[in-house]
């Protein structure tokens, strides 16, 4: 059995409450001089332009590639909460090697050791977890925004004594 350990430092940090107000206190320093930091230098490369910080190609592919191999889950409704999600899927995924899950207020992420494993719970797609539907999905720049645009889902119905005329 694989063990499931919540570890934060192999997931690139997540928006949450706390940093937005790290970055709403920030936000005056960073208009008084956003082209130059503390010493002076450019950080991170980034350069001001009509008062828009201009994210350098670099930066953005390098975000890319270490969300690159996770998956991404979420619901359709009313998210549940993450010990029963963390619990339903130990169970259902029956995984060989480990994975780490880290939520934020709409996503859970997933990595995982075993690409077998990857593959495997990507293949399910959608999981039915106390009568809520479960998407699973590799990573994209766009899956934040995909999430409120599903309008439909693929179901597969077992229908019997249906007369053959129909």
């Amino acid at each position: 059995m694989s063990s499931h350990v919540l570890s934060l430092q192999n997931f690139p940090p997540l928006q949450t409450a706390n940093t937005t107000a790290q970055t709403q206190n920030l936000t005056p320093t960073v208009d008084r001089d956003c082209s130059q930091g503390a010493n002076g230098a450019n950080p991170g490369g980034l350069h001001i332009v009509e008062g828009v910080a201009q994210v350098p190609e670099e930066l953005i592919n390098k975000g890319r590639n270490i969300w690159k191999d996770y998956v991404v889950g979420f619901f359709l409704e009313q998210k549940l909460p993450y010990p029963v999600v963390r619990e339903f899927l130990r169970k259902k995924w029956k995984t060989k090697g480990d994975y780490e899950m880290v939520a934020d207020a709409n996503l859970f992420y997933f990595k995982f050791t075993n690409e077998e494993d990857m593959r495997k719970v990507l293949e399910m797609a959608q999981i039915y977890m106390v009568g809520k539907c479960f998407i699973v999905t590799q990573w994209n720049q766009d899956v934040e925004k995909r999430k409120n645009t599903v309008k439909a889902i693929p179901i597969w119905v077992n229908l019997y004594n249906v007369p053959k005329d129909l």
